[in-house]
């Protein structure tokens, strides 16, 4: 079966493109589906971190892929959790 994977920015330059086609046997997973593109692509080393979408949410390692299906692998974004400062008001001094 045929799957359309779209990448994010970061990583399209390294696999050739924003999207591709990747062809994998009947029932095949997420996780089938990345360890193609890994054994394809073996110096992308970010390939161990991307979030699988597949129509819009994001989807576990063993979700099962059918014919024509199109999944997103984006990197996860890296932000800030942590504690940040208490605005000061005008009035505080």
């Amino acid at each position: 079966m045929v799957i359309a994977v779209r990448v994010s920015a970061g990583l399209a330059q390294e696999l050739g493109g924003p999207r591709f086609a990747v062809t994998l046997r009947e029932g095949a997973t997420v996780a089938d589906l990345l360890a193609v593109l890994r054994a394809q692509h073996p110096a992308v080393a970010r390939l161990a971190i991307v979030l699988p979408i597949v129509a819009g949410q994001y989807v576990g390692a063993e979700h099962p892929l059918t014919p024509d299906t199109e999944v997103a692998l984006l990197l996860p974004a890296a932000g800030g959790a942590g504690s940040s400062p208490t605005p000061r008001r005008p009035h505080d001094r």
